[in-house]
């Protein structure tokens, strides 16, 4: 499945489309079709988080249209349901409503609009949302679970499935459905407490915090996952005769305020826990704990693994750019800071250095958790088989293939002058946007991309296709002199561009704020005459 909304957490809304004359009881659905097969129009409602807004869609005539909205309430449970297709094989088999194994997800607080946003109304919007799906496409890829068949042939029309995606961007091109989303926050703030699993884990806001329901909603959903594969890696990594169990976490790493995976304790652990920093929050990711303990003598075993720790980070920077890192040292919290290598300071008995995100206790996703697990398992990987596993054979097998599309940096817009001076992460992404609305200007839209993925398990800044078979790679760097840029992109470009495996880039050119001098041009020059490399510098006025 592709879960494109797993990063993007403003994207929580989703549609029911039904002819059910009790919409906003609940949402079910068989578990498997008709044939016997797991279709997405049934499972996609199982992604679904506490507090995600579902639209209803009543295809009755008398409707035709969205009737209203519901707030996610619980995790789905199985149960047989009664049900028939309605599609063209159930039609053609003759198919009537019958017993079968299905799943529900709790909804609650069922709001109905004052009229329906009608298909009509929708295919008013036509131009639009076509140009809405083929941005999203490109910035996520396929397929998006888009209720709307856009067809060149004919009007607009709702696809037969059940459940759906729904872009926030849909939303907002409807008054009707612009007011949701601007009042989502306060509803999901009522709904989540009064949720099935909500209560436990708000007591942090009026009493006792208690993790063990988050631990355990992971475990189950993780099977979807790389990291459900979690117990079975370590088995073959350290050479165990049976693995330790099947679940991320156990009963024995449970504890109220925070879990970590079994067998973690002498590890790079998984770990989540509970954060005060901005408000109540849900911490995710990995994590050294330097604390002695009767599992945990003395942290000698530990210290050759921050080693690893630290060379990975430094090998792949990019990776967990979106991470932060922060300690726990003589009962203080530090200020978070990006991804680095770990102090030696640290490295004693006592602290806790921790590399991850944190998220709202009332909307937190799982889907987040998970995919940022699966993202981090190479690093964990890596560091726990003593550096033989660099890469994960999937990522490592991927090759590169090119895909267009460019991803949206309107938040960094909105910083202060401070912020986009200093945060070097926030200047980093308004230096890659403007390089992509110049490319994009240039070259088109279908030959730009950012982020694209090596091949190597690295991500390049912005690729440009020039023809079947050339690229050009391009590397922002953030720091103020030219020099300081061309050393810092050099040793990248040659990588992303001649490391065994790694296609090889037509151009390669280095990027930064401030113009090529003369020594640097001299440099350059060199460089080309000499060992005939296609490098190049460019400045980026944004």
């Amino acid at each position: 499945m592709n879960r494109w909304w797993s990063q993007q957490p403003e994207q929580r809304y989703w549609l029911e489309a039904t002819d059910r004359e009790d919409i906003g009881a609940d949402l079910h659905a068989p578990e498997l079709d008709e044939s016997g097969k797991e279709f997405w129009g049934y499972s996609l409602f199982k992604e679904a988080s506490v507090g995600d807004i579902v639209l209803h869609y009543d295809k009755r005539p008398e409707a035709n249209g969205i009737v209203g909205c519901s707030v996610v309430s619980g995790p789905p449970t199985t149960k047989p349901i009664v049900w028939a297709a309605r599609g063209t094989y159930a039609r053609e088999k003759g198919v009537k409503p019958h017993e079968r194994p299905g799943f529900v997800v709790p909804i609650s607080e069922f709001k109905k609009l004052s009229a329906p946003v009608t298909l009509a109304q929708i295919r008013d919007h036509e131009d639009k949302l076509r140009a809405l799906t083929v941005g999203l496409k490109q910035q996520n890829r396929k397929p998006l679970y888009f209720p709307f068949e856009l067809s060149k042939k004919s009007p607009i029309r709702l696809l037969q499935a059940y459940a759906f995606k729904l872009p926030r961007e849909f939303l907002e091109l409807f008054p009707a459905l612009t007011a949701i989303v601007h009042q989502a926050p306060a509803v999901i703030g009522k709904v989540t407490s009064a949720s099935v699993e909500a209560p436990a884990i708000l007591q942090a806001v009026d009493g006792p915090f208690d993790i063990t329901p988050i631990a355990k909603e992971l475990n189950l959903r993780a099977k979807g996952h790389s990291i459900g594969q979690l117990q079975n890696i370590r088995a073959r990594m350290k050479g165990f005769s049976r693995r330790s169990g099947s679940k991320i976490f156990s009963s024995q790493t449970i504890q109220p305020h925070w879990a970590f995976h079994h067998g973690g304790r002498s590890e790079l652990q998984f770990n989540i826990g509970f954060e005060t920093v901005s408000g109540h929050e849900v911490r995710h990711g990995v994590a050294f704990s330097f604390e002695l303990s009767q599992t945990l003598k003395k942290i000698d075993v530990l210290i050759p693994k921050v080693r690893l720790f630290n060379d990975y980070i430094q090998l792949y920077p990019e990776l967990y750019a979106d991470m932060r890192m922060w300690h726990h040292r003589d009962g203080k919290r530090s200020t978070d800071y990006p991804p680095g290598p770990i102090m030696p300071e640290l490295v004693t008995p006592g602290p806790f250095v921790f590399l991850g995100k944190r998220q709202p206790v009332t909307n937190f996703q799982y889907e987040t958790i998970l995919n940022d697990f699966d993202r981090l398992l190479p690093l964990y990987q890596y560091v726990e088989s003593g550096g033989r596993e660099e890469m994960s054979k999937s990522r490592a097998s991927e090759g590169f293939k090119f895909r267009p599309g460019c991803t949206d940096k309107s938040s960094a817009t909105k910083a202060t002058l401070a912020e986009r001076e200093l945060d070097i992460s926030l200047k980093h992404n308004l230096l890659q946007a403007a390089l992509c609305r110049r490319l994009i200007t240039e070259y088109g839209l279908d030959n730009v991309a950012d982020e694209h993925q090596s091949g190597l398990g690295t991500k390049i800044d912005v690729v440009v296709r020039r023809g079947k078979d050339e690229y050009w790679y391009y590397e922002i760097k953030t720091a103020s002199s030219p020099r300081a840029c061309l050393r810092e992109a050099f040793g990248q470009l040659l990588e992303y561009a001649y490391w065994p495996g790694a296609r090889e880039a037509k151009r390669l050119i280095i990027c930064g704020e401030s113009p090529l001098d003369e020594n640097g041009k001299s440099y350059l020059s060199q460089l080309k005459q000499r060992f005939r490399l296609p490098i190049d510098y460019q400045q980026i006025v944004s």
